[in-house]
């Protein structure tokens, strides 16, 4: 489940400014390296890139004090364009990682080749929300996902940020998921901060 142990999981990528770009996260419950180990070639990784850690701290009456753990981020650049890129990604000196894993950048800017994009809103965690996703994974053409707003529907209650994460995370680990705010997102904290899960 959610946060269970050292694992990497939650693991998500997001499209960088360009295609030659792409930042991928996920979430550890422990400290750990930031890496990932990423090539053209799935038997052929071979650059390795070191990315940052953050983490963030969650008080709401109802539902107590949140911890979040270790989140992730490490950002690809000089990619090539409308390429297939294999990647894992957690703490390779300890062999902490995730499985081997899959994405293709975006087509070169200027390309005149037409895109498909998956678009989704208000998906929160229900017997919908994971039909939902398995009719989107199903889709091979779609280059990126858009999910336009109340994505987790945890409505302060941050565990339900985690188990979101570990839902979307078949789609997102091989697609860019990217999102947009929703009022659903903003959550108030005890120190008057909002959009921290966010």
């Amino acid at each position: 489940g959610p946060l269970d142990g050292y694992d990497v999981q939650q693991i998500h990528i997001a499209q960088g400014r360009t295609p030659e770009s792409m930042t991928v996260s996920w979430v550890t419950k422990s400290e750990a390296k930031t890496q990932v180990k990423f090539g053209l070639a799935y038997d052929k990784l071979e650059a390795v890139t070191e990315g940052y850690t953050t983490s963030y701290d969650f008080t709401y009456p109802n539902f107590g004090m949140y911890e979040s753990g270790v989140i992730h981020h490490v950002t690809l650049t000089n990619l090539k364009p409308d390429t297939v890129y294999y990647y894992r990604c957690g703490d390779l000196e300890s062999d902490v990682t995730s499985g081997l894993l899959s994405f293709k950048t975006m087509p070169a800017i200027g390309d005149q080749r037409p895109m498909k994009f998956g678009v989704i809103g208000d998906l929160g965690q229900t017997s919908d929300s994971r039909s939902t996703m398995e009719h989107v994974m199903m889709n091979p053409e779609l280059a990126m996902i858009l999910h336009a707003g109340d994505l987790s529907y945890a409505d302060c209650n941050q565990t339900m940020w985690d188990t979101y994460g570990v839902m979307i995370e078949d789609l997102a680990k091989a697609r860019p998921w990217m999102v947009g705010p929703g009022n659903h997102e903003i959550e108030y904290n005890t120190d008057g901060s909002i959009f921290l899960s966010y």
